[in-house]
């Protein structure tokens, strides 16, 4: 099987948008000469506490992530458990070929940028409009599966099929089991759509990335969009229309509870639209609080 060096958190078309020539050429529906990978963008790394300047490419990965090693033994409990038949079989073919394979979940990662989801986030990011309630839905998607291929939820998946004496490939097989059935995580998108959505479109670029991108609190969900657009989600349902509105300005009190909750949430580092905005949030005690969470120094 073939070996994936990396896994990517948020695919490189998107964080491109924190490149300010090519955010610019995006937005004017132009095309730009600066490929989305070669993008540098200002990054806050979590570890170090320093800011940086890295291509799109370096930002937001994890080594070998994508990649879990299938053990002859784990193979043959794995076959036990799901294909009782074939196992006598199955033992005899490992037992002549005791060999540990590597299953490359990365198709399965990557494969979702495929999804109209992204295509829809995408317009969002240039325009700053929702079309229509189709649009709304995949949005929606968006909102509740884009976490699946972050790299805490595989970590904890992982971690939590290791304790239960499992391998981490079986996380991975179990997860694209469900991700081929029309019910897992539905019921999460279609009370996602059902809520009632704002829609900022700033005219400064203060929204920055995370390898979390997408949080909640208590109150909202925030769903960062690009540099100058961010999507908040009430837990409650619209009442009207299409339930969106959109604003021009984010309140103090919405940017504070959004950055605090970003920050919460990263564990390597925030990519910013300019220098500037993460020199300030090196100053945020919230960062600090965060670095301290993770103990770094």
């Amino acid at each position: 099987m073939p070996l994936t060096k990396r896994t990517h958190i948020n695919p490189c078309f998107w964080s491109a948008l924190w490149n300010e020539n090519y955010h610019c050429h995006f937005t004017a529906n132009q095309e730009s000469k600066l490929r989305a990978r070669d993008a540098t963008i200002t990054f806050l790394e979590i570890n170090s506490n320093k800011i940086l300047t890295l291509p799109t490419n370096d930002v937001f990965f994890e080594k070998n992530l994508g990649l879990a090693p299938i053990e002859p033994k784990k193979a043959l409990e794995f076959c036990k458990r799901h294909h009782p038949d074939r196992y006598e079989t199955f033992a005899k073919e490992i037992e002549n070929d005791p060999t540990t394979l590597i299953l490359d979940f990365e198709n399965i990662i990557s494969g979702l940028e495929k999804l109209p989801i992204y295509g829809s986030m995408m317009k969002l990011a240039r325009t700053g409009k929702i079309e229509d309630d189709m649009e709304k839905s995949w949005l929606s998607f968006f909102s509740t599966h884009h976490q699946l291929r972050s790299h805490q939820y595989l970590n904890n998946l992982t971690e939590l099929y290791e304790k239960q004496g499992r391998a981490k490939f079986e996380a991975y097989i179990e997860l694209k089991w469900q991700l081929s059935g029309t019910e897992f995580m539905t019921e999460e998108t279609i009370t996602a759509f059902k809520r009632k959505w704002t829609v900022y479109r700033t005219p400064k670029k203060i929204i920055p990335l995370s390898d979390a991108p997408i949080v909640g609190t208590p109150h909202l969900q925030f769903v960062t969009i690009a540099p100058d657009t961010l999507i908040t989600i009430e837990y409650h349902d619209a009442s009207t229309g299409m339930g969106i509105e959109y604003r021009e300005r984010i309140p103090p009190n919405i940017y504070n509870l959004f950055i605090r909750s970003i920050i919460q949430y990263a564990t390597k580092g925030l990519a910013f639209y300019n220098q500037k905005d993460a020199q300030k949030c090196q100053e945020l005690s919230a960062w600090r609080g965060r670095r301290r969470a993770l103990r770094v120094n």
